[in-house]
């Protein structure tokens, strides 16, 4: 990745998330690359990669593309948990003290922070990221609500969006942190 070559040191806040790209052309059959996008304005037929960016500044530092070839790991059985482990599998070389080729430049001083949106979210990667020593923040569906804590303790019910709830969220948000 040519952004992490001419890189001193990365931001140890990243953020990841999926984007959609158009394409009218053909792709290779059967690699699941390029299809029907659904949902989104504007555009019928492309594909979509998982990105990770520094927080502050518009720097890719990795991507992969989003397709059913991926090899998923033993007993994980949700796509976005799969791509953001890939993700951070990618950026792993680059953190100083990690094991890497000499040719790989470590940009990042110590393993850094992410933050993805719902759809990366649950248990199983926060695991993996905790026990690989990386910190995440992730919104969480409530079909996706972390598995130890009691139920008492989660607002499960849906809040209809208004003015007074939107600046609620935006002035007093909601914060787990899993230990």
């Amino acid at each position: 990745n040519n952004v992490n070559n001419i890189t001193k040191y990365a931001s140890l806040d990243l953020c990841g998330d999926e984007t959609t790209w158009g394409h009218a052309g053909y792709g290779e059959a059967g690699s699941g690359i390029t299809g029907r996008i659904m949902n989104k304005p504007g555009i019928s037929k492309g594909g979509q990669i998982v990105v990770i960016t520094d927080s502050n500044r518009i720097r890719p530092r990795a991507y992969i593309h989003r397709h059913k070839l991926h090899t998923m790991p033993d007993n994980w059985t949700l796509t976005g948990q799969s791509e953001v482990r890939n993700i951070v599998e990618q950026l792993l070389p680059h953190v100083e003290g990690e094991p890497a080729d000499p040719s790989v430049k470590k940009i990042f001083k110590e393993k850094f922070h992410s933050t993805w949106d719902n759809y990366f979210s649950g248990d199983v990667i926060m695991d993996w990221l905790g026990t690989n020593g990386f910190s995440a923040t992730m919104t969480c569906r409530r079909d996706r609500l972390p598995s130890g804590v009691p139920g008492k303790y989660l607002h499960k019910q849906k809040t209809l969006a208004s003015h007074r709830t939107k600046i609620a969220r935006f002035l007093h948000p909601v914060v787990a942190i899993k230990e």
